[in-house]
């Protein structure tokens, strides 16, 4: 796999021709079909001004909704199957992205993840949020390497951004309906129409329920039934003049325990040696003794305003999310109980950004702007257990936190045409951050003081970014990049027995691109990088594995390459393919948690320097092909299917390489029938359909080796009803 990725870097580069997808926000068309039906064109900002996607110097992949539904991807998880050296994993009730080897598996509450997620240019910093379906796509962008600059908070392996439709004026509604394996059944709905000539409604429904696919050989019941339902309104004001604003309230509520579903991998759980007759349970299965869940309530509201004026456009984008999450777990994976985790926490935060930038048309194109970041954070409690006598489980410790963050940042961009074909674009961001860390642990029953402290903590960086850009032609350009990316220290929301926060990370990237479109049916993109990334902020389980330690993993070196092809075959048929290679290591990890299985189950703990293994989450290589095909019948009725190939190399979940997520490929296939006019549609499905067991959660302690499952095939039919 590893040379099949190194060749088709190798012949794109050799050629010339490179492509890319685009991110661009909601007030920017997505696509432009020409006439001639070859590759969609798009206008994109990723660089905070409209630009097309061929001329922006960033490695960049965009899928609209009907790409992800011809993939069959629903949900943020599934990204992984689409886009190029991403990895969207789960460690505990959190789903985290780790790009191109960067991503972090820390979960406490305050820390935010290090590949930032925005939806419709709103951050949202709740890692245990990060996980949802998609409700009225749009697209779903993805940025690959630090965005530190114009992006700022914690992108520093990469952005992803999904953006949902905004209300059209002319009345439309959309029906769809699918049911599959396992009872499932989602239902999604949306309607949109015009209240005057000025205003502009929409609202968007979302209801799911399924049986679960983990059975408890225990207690003899399904172990994760899922549940979500979800609402959004935009309300769109347009007037006759340059102002333009979109108000947007949201709610959504899902108890989804698959990832705290934890079973022991390969048997390996220190329970068996206590306790003989253990039940020892098999993949997709447990054999816990609580009911576990994983329920999150989210509210978001935000207001977003662009005027333009005097040949510059200010933007502002205001928003607030209340965030709360309850979750119990079994950490030992047995129907004993040995350890658990019990917890409620929330999150509140606030943004608010200003941006002015300047119009088309001269030869310095500039963005500027403020960002304002406030964020509430804690757990209230948060319970360890536990400590056994004569054969009763007491819960060992009760925490309680509140974390407090307040940041503000300034940062300005600017791209100057030295001439038709020769640009140079330089970015600067400034960032100060203060960080409040409260707590109190006591232990349940009495209430014995166990540990308090207010602690506080300051961070300053500034991150820049330069590039150089030369177009070929009309059709073909290069681009050499250098970013920085920051991420700010961060205090263990879950441990009383670390005082100090880990040190800040960063890391300076390098990346050179090639971009062309060839023909009017052959698009291509290129990208070859290399990454120094210093403290790296990582997270382990401690010895009793109930906290969890948070530290720093010195440095490492990443390098590697991709490449992404579109061919428009015909005016039926739409190929898409991508192929990755991956090198990251870490160069020095002294002090690095490694578990060590014990002959009578369970591990053993120590530390030790691990320089040389490769990063978590990080394959050597991955390979990507899609194929869109639909074709009219005699009377205007339309057939076609489609179908997504994922494979990937194996990659390890633990720092000493021991716990790996074996090599696999997935395929995800749908057939339709469409009625004249394309507004009635019936659709059969399946996911995974080679039926692999994939680890989306893989923790070492030193009671378990934990191991949660994505599904297993799935299949089912769909309705979808246009009006």
């Amino acid at each position: 796999m590893r040379s099949v990725a190194c060749w088709m870097i190798g012949t794109a580069f050799g050629s010339l021709i490179t492509t890319d997808a685009a991110f661009a926000q909601q007030t920017v068309p997505a696509a432009t079909a020409a006439p001639d039906s070859g590759i969609t064109d798009i206008v994109v900002t990723a660089q905070r001004r409209e630009e097309k996607l061929q001329n922006v110097p960033i490695a960049v992949t965009a899928l609209t909704g009907a790409n992800l539904a011809q993939s069959g991807i629903t949900n943020t998880q599934q990204l992984t199957q689409a886009i190029p050296n991403l990895v969207m994993t789960s460690a505990g009730s959190t789903y985290q992205a780790v790009i191109r080897g960067v991503g972090t598996r820390g979960v406490t509450q305050g820390d935010e993840a290090n590949v930032a997620i925005y939806v419709d240019g709103v951050y949202q910093p709740d890692q245990s949020a990060s996980n949802f379906e998609f409700l009225g796509i749009q697209r779903v962008e993805v940025l690959r390497g630090p965005q530190g600059t114009l992006f700022g908070r914690n992108a520093t392996g990469g952005l992803i951004n999904i953006v949902t439709v905004d209300p059209t004026f002319k009345p439309s509604a959309q029906l769809d309906v699918s049911y599959g394996r396992f009872n499932e059944l989602i239902v999604k709905g949306y309607g949109s129409m015009g209240l005057s000539k000025q205003f502009a409604l929409d609202i968007a429904g979302l209801y799911r329920s399924d049986n679960g696919y983990v059975y408890n050989i225990f207690r003899n019941v399904m172990e994760n039934p899922r549940d979500s339902r979800a609402i959004r309104s935009k309300l769109l004001f347009q007037p006759d003049s340059p102002f333009r604003a979109v108000l947007m309230g949201s709610y959504s509520y899902s108890n989804d325990p698959t990832a705290v579903a934890y079973s022991p991998l390969n048997g390996n759980f220190s329970a068996k040696a206590a306790f003989p007759g253990i039940l020892i349970p098999g993949k997709y299965q447990v054999a816990t003794n609580p009911q576990t869940f994983n329920k999150k309530w989210i509210a978001t509201g935000s207001l977003q305003a662009s005027y333009e004026f005097g040949g510059v456009t200010l933007n502002s984008i205001s928003s607030y999310q209340d965030s709360k999450a309850a979750y119990l777990n079994d950490n030992d994976g047995s129907q004993i109980t040995i350890s658990y985790l019990n917890l409620k926490s929330e999150v509140k935060s606030a943004t608010q950004e200003l941006r002015l930038s300047s119009n088309p048309g001269s030869r310095f194109q500039w963005v500027t702007g403020l960002f304002g970041f406030y964020s509430t954070a804690g757990y209230d409690p948060l319970i360890f257990c536990c400590t056994t006598t004569t054969g009763t489980a007491i819960p060992r410790a009760s925490l309680t936190t509140h974390e407090t963050v307040k940041s503000i940042a300034l940062f300005g961009d600017g791209t100057y045409n030295l001439t038709d074909q020769l640009s140079i674009t330089a970015g600067i961001r400034g960032t100060l951050e203060h960080r409040r860390h409260e707590f109190t642990q006591t232990t349940p029953g009495t209430n014995a003081l166990q540990g308090a402290g207010d602690l506080h903590a300051s961070f300053y960086n500034v991150s820049p970014r330069a590039s150089i850009k030369y177009k070929f032609s009309n059709q073909m350009m290069a681009y050499f990049t250098w970013s920085r990316g920051f991420k700010s220290g961060v205090f263990n929301a879950s441990s009383i027995t670390q005082p100090n926060p880990v040190n800040p990370e960063k890391i300076d990237a390098f990346e050179i691109g090639l971009k062309a479109d060839p023909s009017r049916w052959l698009r291509a993109n290129a990208s070859l990088f290399y990454y120094k990334y210093n403290d790296i902020q990582q997270s382990a389980r401690d010895a009793t594995a109930n906290a969890v330690l948070l530290l720093n993993a010195a440095n490492s070196t990443i390098k590697g390459a991709e490449l992404e092809v579109i061919v428009k075959a015909s005016r039926e048929l739409e190929l898409r393919a991508s192929g990755t290679y991956l090198d990251a290591k870490y160069d020095r990890f002294p002090g690095a948690v490694v578990n060590f299985p014990l002959p009578q189950g369970g591990n053993s703990q120590t530390n030790l320097d691990l320089a040389g293994t490769d990063m978590i989450r990080a394959p050597h290589s991955t390979f990507n092909a899609a194929a869109d095909y639909h074709h009219e019948l005699p009377g205007g009725s339309t057939i076609g299917g489609s179908a997504n190939i994922y494979h990937t190399a194996k990659y390890y979940w633990d720092f000493q390489n021991r716990l790996a997520v074996p090599a696999y490929t997935k395929v995800n296939a749908e057939i339709f029938f469409a009625l004249p006019g394309g507004k009635t549609r019936v659709s059969i499905w399946g996911h995974n359909l080679t039926n692999v067991a994939v680890a989306q959660n893989l923790l070492p302690s030193t009671t378990i080796d934990d191991v949660t499952y994505e599904p297993p095939r799935t299949y089912g039919i769909a309705f979808k009803q246009s009006w």
